[in-house]
């Protein structure tokens, strides 16, 4: 009775091990690839706003391109500042928009879902002025530091012209984001010639800068009124490129002040 139940043990241990035998054995051949999904299609579109040199919305809109770099896909806007990119297919976008005398714009990482409208928006473009900047001077001030300059313009301006200044640690500062740490915004009236802004400390020191050590500062025409001006971000620095702007100044290297505190602890504000 004992070798019958050995025997049924040993049988089944021998069938256990065929079967572990079978389940390890060589992959088969793969099968067919199943068909491609369908390639879904949708469009992209937005406005433009065209601003000229004296801050005034032009009626006609016209004559902006559209255009997706490396792509023959382009679109022009019509009178109204409409455009459209039709038939496109789903993916990720980089939009650039321009036209001659005016700065350009782009938006980048645009996301289209096929099947439906990708909408970008309103983008302003405002021209090129034509008019320059030159830098002549600069003092300390408690808490601040003066900078002064000159404007040659041939014809006037009906809101004014605005400046950018542009400021660095290094001397070569310039509208690039990668050379420039800040911005400050200077508006001189539709007649002026001369200008003069003070800089606080807190600009510097918000920079980067530290107090007591060299700045240099560069200025360019740039639209008016400043909300106008041209830009779109640099992914790398966070900062903006301009690109409405006339010609560089020269460079100014000051000294950044010293911020003033009264003997109650509260900075002087100038």
């Amino acid at each position: 009775m004992s070798k019958i139940k050995n025997l049924l043990i040993f049988s089944i241990f021998l069938s256990f091990i065929t079967i572990e035998i079978g389940c390890k054995g060589d992959a088969g051949a793969t099968g067919p690839t199943g068909p491609a999904g369908p390639s879904m299609m949708g469009n992209i579109t937005g406005l433009v706003t065209l601003i000229d040199s004296n801050g005034v919305q032009p009626t006609n809109k016209s004559g902006v391109t559209v255009s997706i770099p490396g792509s023959s896909k382009t679109a022009i806007t019509d009178s109204t500042g409409h455009w459209a990119l039709d038939s496109m297919t789903t993916g990720t976008y980089e939009i650039d928009l321009s036209k001659n005398t005016f700065g350009m714009t782009k938006h980048l990482n645009q996301q289209l879902v096929g099947g439906g409208t990708l909408y970008i928006g309103t983008d302003i473009l405002s021209q090129v002025p034509d008019f320059t900047v030159n830098l002549t001077s600069d003092s300390l001030g408690i808490g601040f530091v003066k900078i002064k300059g000159t404007l040659l313009w041939s014809t006037p301006q009906t809101i004014g012209r605005n400046i950018l200044l542009f400021i660095g640690n290094q001397n070569n500062v310039s509208d690039n984001p990668a050379n420039y740490l800040t911005e400050v915004n200077v508006f001189v009236s539709d007649t002026g010639t001369v200008f003069s802004t003070n800089i606080n400390t807190s600009v510097f020191s918000d920079a980067g800068i530290q107090t007591g050590s060299n700045a240099y500062i560069i200025a360019y025409p740039s639209s008016a009124p400043a909300a106008s001006s041209t830009r779109y971000a640099d992914m790398v620095t966070g900062r903006f490129f301009y690109t409405s702007l006339g010609n560089q100044s020269n460079i100014l290297t000051i000294t950044t002040p010293s911020r003033f505190i009264y003997p109650g602890g509260k900075p002087y504000q100038n």
